[in-house]
């Protein structure tokens, strides 16, 4: 591996959702506001068409045209794209893996395809790689793996020329720790958006996640706070983080979340069916306390960032009216 690729793949990368219509149609104008709104920020990148793209639901022609929209707007502010583009039929993740090259994108992505056996991962990485020319990144999911992944799994994908690094999106930080050591120059992204910071202090470079696209502020803020060497800052925020995610895990994390970028105005849906949706009663009974536990963590983020001189504040219309 090489340590200028891990020095150029650092920071805060959302995993850009792909709004759609009501009837699971691409909604282009959304999409562009969405990635837009967070080329503003000092976002390191955009992870684009994984599992909160909802991958596994959009059609090729949708897939190539996110690529499109959001490597042309990111090469123009000077992020860095990353393309994920898993596909049970590899001739299919050959063809993503180079658009996302001709795209100008900076790294594909992938996770094991459904149909593939443990065994034949390592070749099907290979093949991204030589289809692409750029630099992998893996992505290890519990929930994306049909197969019980063990650290050797994880040593076998590294050691693959052309495999850059991991997305790792298991909840054992301590991998993050074995990998780092193990491989010193492989880039690593925090995937569980409620670990960042302790997968940060592990030795992460930075992190890929759903809840950036909504709260961008906030993540960038945790990074900020391990950096300058505010742990305790950094964890009490990723605590507090936290205790509002926990709502949305109740209510139904897919459905929940969609809501809430609703009521943001930031997309109408970004899920397509077949999605598990609330009870809309038991749901709302839910939202004062969501509300409410992202007021705290709101005026948490500003503080801490005020005192390491970056003040960071969440904007308004994620935060939904004032709890009662």
């Amino acid at each position: 591996m090489d340590a200028t690729l891990r020095a150029r793949f650092q920071g805060i990368v959302p995993a850009l959702a792909s709004p759609c219509d009501a009837e699971g149609g691409l909604d282009l104008p959304a999409l562009e506001a969405l990635v837009d709104r967070l080329l503003v920020r000092p976002v390191a990148g955009l992870y684009l068409c994984g599992a909160t793209g909802d991958f596994p639901r959009l059609s090729t022609p949708e897939r190539l045209r996110i690529a499109e929209v959001a490597c042309a707007k990111s090469r123009a502010a000077g992020r860095l794209p990353i393309v994920h583009v898993a596909h049970p039929d590899l001739r299919e993740a050959c063809a993503l893996a180079r658009d996302a090259a001709r795209q100008g994108a900076a790294a594909v992505s992938s996770a094991p395809p459904y149909a593939i056996e443990k065994e034949d991962l390592p070749a099907y990485y290979a093949a991204l790689v030589q289809a692409s020319g750029l630099p992998l990144l893996v992505y290890h999911s519990p929930g994306l793996s049909a197969f019980p992944v063990a650290f050797s799994d994880v040593r076998r994908w590294l050691s693959i020329d052309g495999v850059g690094g991991l997305k790792y999106s298991a909840l054992n930080p301590y991998w993050i720790r074995w990998i780092r050591t193990e491989f010193p120059d492989a880039v690593i992204y925090s995937g569980p958006d409620e670990l960042l910071a302790t997968n940060l202090l592990f030795g992460a470079d930075g992190g890929i996640g759903m809840w950036y696209d909504l709260l961008p502020e906030l993540f960038l803020g945790l990074r900020a706070l391990v950096v300058a060497g505010r742990t305790d800052a950094a964890l009490d925020l990723q605590n507090r983080f936290a205790d509002v995610a926990a709502f949305a895990w109740e209510a139904g994390i897919e459905a929940f979340y969609e809501d809430r970028m609703a009521e943001a105005g930031l997309a109408r849906r970004i899920f397509r069916e077949p999605i598990r949706r609330p009870d809309p009663v038991a749901a709302a009974a839910l939202l004062p306390g969501y509300r409410a536990a992202l007021r705290r963590l709101a005026d948490a983020l500003a503080d801490a960032t005020e005192r390491i001189g970056a003040p960071l504040r969440l904007p308004e219309e994620v935060l939904g009216p004032f709890p009662a």
